[in-house]
């Protein structure tokens, strides 16, 4: 048997995830009065290279 790992994604759906992770971490490192959707009170530890990992994952799921 092969070792194989298949995600089967639904693009809107999934990009809709990515918008809605990046709204999280911009409302942590912006303004009180330029938050989006959603607000969430709990501060959430992301990667200090949010950026390029987040780049790269949306333009994969992107494809």
């Amino acid at each position: 048997m092969t070792d194989s790992f298949i995600i089967h994604t639904n693009t809107p759906h999934c990009l809709n995830f990515m918008i809605y992770i990046q709204n999280i971490y911009l409302n942590q490192k912006g303004k009180k009065e330029n938050f989006r959707f959603p607000y969430i009170t709990k501060t959430l530890h992301f990667s200090t290279d949010f950026k390029t990992n987040f780049k790269e994952l949306w333009l994969t799921l992107r494809k």
